[in-house]
């Protein structure tokens, strides 16, 4: 690392910055605004929605867009939901960053919705299905399908969206609720991606009732009718691949239009895939399938490589580590180092979240672990 930059960590290193104490950030963390990048319009917002019985909803959301008059096309972007329902509330849209700036650098804007008793959104959480041997999967689909489709319709509302060319995408539990939305066949809706879509997996490598599961497909593929896109890794252990499998033939048996795409094994669980791995590990997947439907894929508007160099500290797990940091477009995000220990934390909501997230989770390793990056800037 050039001398400039040991220096600084040096700087760093003794100024003692104690985890959980905003007035120790440095100044880079401050703020609660979305990290501004050139070309692009970044948000978090809240969307006044209408549901299916006319109540009303407020949904947290992430917009990302390009910052350019005229319409274009809308990534309407749905989460998971974790094993552990305490999680639900720490949920955040700004987790999907990096993979809402893939869709924005080609074109698209991207929005990333809580749907009901998730993160800030309005709850009560309303997707359960039931006890693990009597699971009612259609019946939570439903429900999540209500919070996508009232996103949705207002955001065709927006001057910045085409509403005529919209892609639903979700991931595990978004991927079920956005097949479901587009069982109804709204108007505008082109396209359907769903990454490790599915429910009810409440241990590794274990489904509450498989049967009903894919029988839910099997229903909402009686009525779905808009080209879909399946993806799962062949090491997903929450959807094993036979029962993934199952899934598409039930869907497509009953009508379903649906391309299933197996891909190779990503980590120690492939479910994850969309959510944590390389951009450059999925997109090959669904470039052909949206190029099929007249749908941008190439890059617009490059991004320009950011320079940070690695602390002299880190080990080599260490650098590979920090090559992923930087590599990563969740722009909330921060590094910490020490002398023998590293952490980073990336699409946390806010710079300040990011901050002290990396220097907690380096402090439980080392006791001089300071911010060394927030953000693609060195910490100041």
């Amino acid at each position: 690392m050039a001398r400039r930059h040991s220096i600084f960590l040096a700087t760093l290193l003794a100024s003692g910055c104690a985890p959980g104490v905003a007035a120790q950030m440095p100044a880079s963390a401050q703020g609660s605004s979305p990290t501004q990048v050139t070309g692009f319009v970044r948000e978090l917002t809240w969307l006044e929605v209408t549901l299916a019985d006319g109540s009303k909803a407020r949904l947290e959301a992430l917009v990302t867009r390009p910052d350019q008059p005229g319409r274009a096309p809308l990534v309407l972007m749905n989460h998971g939901s974790p094993r552990d329902a305490s999680a639900r509330e720490k949920m955040r849209p700004t987790g999907y960053a990096s993979q809402a700036m893939a869709f924005a650098r080609r074109g698209y804007a991207v929005v990333v919705v809580m749907r009901r008793g998730y993160g800030r959104t309005d709850g009560p959480y309303a997707e359960s299905s039931g006890s693990c041997s009597d699971k009612d999967y259609v019946v939570s689909a439903r429900v999540s399908a209500d919070d996508v489709l009232g996103a949705l319709h207002r955001l065709q509302e927006e001057s910045w969206v085409d509403p005529d060319r919209v892609v639903l995408l979700g991931h595990s539990a978004g991927g079920f609720a956005v097949t479901a939305a587009a069982a109804t066949n709204p108007r505008g809706v082109v396209a359907v991606i769903s990454f490790a879509g599915g429910r009810g997996s409440d241990a590794p490598d274990h489904i509450c009732r498989p049967d009903r599961l894919i029988a839910a497909e099997r229903e909402l593929g009686t009525t779905g009718r808009v080209p879909s896109l399946w993806i799962y890794a062949q090491n997903d252990h929450f959807f094993e691949p036979v029962v993934a499998d199952q899934m598409a033939d039930a869907y497509a048996s009953a009508g379903g239009v649906v391309r299933f795409v197996k891909a190779p094994a990503f980590g120690a669980d492939g479910h994850m895939l969309f959510s944590q791995g390389p951009i450059d590990l999925w997109w090959p997947d669904i470039a052909p399938f949206l190029a099929k439907l007249g749908l941008p894929v190439e890059v617009v508007r490059a991004r320009v490589s950011p320079k940070l160099e690695p602390p002299s500290t880190l080990s080599p797990a260490g650098r590979v580590g920090f090559e992923a940091y930087v590599a990563s477009e969740g722009y909330e995000k921060a590094f910490a180092a020490g002398k023998a220990a590293w952490a980073s934390a990336t699409g946390e909501r806010t710079r300040l979240d990011a901050a002290e997230t990396a220097l907690r989770r380096c402090s439980e390793h080392g006791n001089d672990c300071v911010v060394y990056a927030v953000g693609d800037e060195y910490a100041r």
